[in-house]
């Protein structure tokens, strides 16, 4: 049997259009045929029946009268009746057969729902068990995989700029990188809000992103990633020339992955804005001071010996006063970037508060806390030379005891800080072990290094 166009039928007690399929138009007519078969023998064998017991009647009555009369009334049936009786027939396997199509079509739409409310389900269920987006992509592969295992499939998502795309997952081959498309503003599936098909790429109205492909002629499905009401992806679903395109039933399934990861991604960039808002100073993204607090009991904890070294940038009030508070703050990220640079990841750094900051360096004696203190001064005069930021000098105070609590070595630290600051500015000390429990403002028993 040959496909046959998609038919519509409305019913008023469903919001949805019934699309009849040819599958079900086809299990349709197989369900009448079966249904009518036997009935026209049926017919036949009655007929006969029935004319034989009328002849055996006409016996009892004078022969040639009945015989004549039959023979009448059987042609006057065949001729009238016959005709009527087939148009009945074919009228009621007519009805017969739209009625078993639209009950095969309304039985697969409701089947087809029922899978995708548990492929929902399922997903769901995957994703909120995801505690993080590199998992929460993870699971967004494995459903895109599972859905489409004979096409190229490629999710893009936006950078934090929200000015460029970039391919996160593509499936299909390893020469298949996913859609060259720029950024959301250029993609038409993201400029619509709506889910694009394009059938051939040769076609006047297809998407320009699929021609001239090393693939050669295809068409695509795409799908828009949206986060927060904001569309900021695409999933890219692609076959060749001659290959099936996705159903309309995949199509379905893959909007419910684009709603579900979309959100799922920005419930997890939400919490780690928010989690980086709460520990980190918003105006240089080092740690905040209660956050730092909070990683050296963590370290303490372990029983991990760490140096701590307490830095402050010299006559910064001369800055902001000279030259505005906008070259201040460019300071502040400036030295903020050179720690970064300079330390180990392992390294904690903090903005303690104005342009004083504190660095917990664990593992590390006073010797390797000073050697890092120096290096952090020498690269922010290398910045300076450069041009990256204004010229500005830092003063380092570095402190190490294991056996004193963190606020006690910071306490040293602050300490060799002010030494620093005393003995000129620009320049590294160490707070040496004492042997005399008082000191005075300048403090005995400290090392500096210029």
């Amino acid at each position: 049997m040959q496909d046959e166009p998609d038919i519509s039928v409305t019913s008023s007690s469903e919001a949805a259009p019934l699309v009849i399929t040819p599958a079900d138009s086809a299990a349709a007519v197989r369900q009448v045929q079966a249904a009518s078969r036997g009935v026209v023998p049926a017919g036949i064998t009655l007929y006969l029946v029935l004319s034989i017991a009328t002849a055996a009647l006409a016996r009892l009555l004078p022969e040639q009268s009945i015989v004549v009369e039959q023979i009448m009334t059987s042609g006057l049936v065949i001729v009238v009746c016959a005709p009527v009786l087939w148009a009945f027939a074919t009228n009621a396997k007519a009805k017969g057969l739209r009625q078993w199509e639209e009950m095969y079509a309304r039985e697969r739409r409701f089947r087809e729902a029922v899978e995708r409310r548990e492929f929902e389900t399922q997903l769901a269920n995957a994703l909120d068990m995801a505690d993080t987006e590199d998992e929460a992509l993870e699971v967004t592969r494995l459903a895109i995989e599972m859905l489409t295992p004979d096409m190229s499939t490629a999710l893009l998502l936006a950078d934090n700029s929200q000015a460029h795309l970039r391919t996160i997952i593509a499936s299909g081959g390893d020469a298949f990188t996913g859609c060259p498309v720029e950024s959301p503003d250029r993609c038409i599936a993201a400029r619509r809000g709506q889910t694009q098909t394009f059938p051939d790429s040769n076609a006047l109205d297809a998407c320009p992103k699929l021609r001239n492909r090393p693939e050669g002629q295809c068409g695509a499905v795409c799908v828009p990633v949206a986060i927060a009401g904001r569309t900021v992806g695409v999933l890219h679903v692609v076959h060749g020339a001659g290959e099936r395109p996705a159903s309309t039933e995949v199509v379905k399934h893959l909007e419910i992955v684009a709603q579900q990861v979309g959100g799922r991604i920005g419930t997890h960039r939400m919490m780690s804005e928010s989690q980086a808002q709460a520990t980190t100073d918003p105006l240089t993204g080092l740690l905040n001071r209660r956050t730092l607090e909070n990683k050296v009991r963590s370290i303490q904890a372990s029983g991990i010996l760490y140096s701590v070294v307490m830095a402050d940038l010299d006559r910064f009030k001369l800055v902001n006063d000279t030259h505005g508070h906008q070259a201040g703050d460019r300071a502040l990220r400036s030295f903020a970037t050179v720690m970064r640079t300079t330390l180990r990841p392992q390294d904690l750094i903090a903005r303690w508060g104005g342009e004083e900051f504190v660095i917990v360096i664990p593992g590390a004696a006073e010797h390797e806390a000073l050697g890092a203190a120096e290096r952090i001064r020498e690269n922010l005069a290398l910045a300076s030379q450069r041009g990256d930021l204004d010229t500005v000098t830092v003063s380092l105070g570095i402190a190490h005891d294991p056996d004193c609590d963190f606020t006690d070595v910071l306490h040293r630290a602050d300490a060799a800080l002010y030494e620093a600051k005393t003995l000129g500015r620009n320049r590294s000390v160490v707070y040496g072990d004492l042997e005399h429990g008082a000191r005075s403002q300048t403090p005995s028993g400290v090392r500096s290094v210029t």
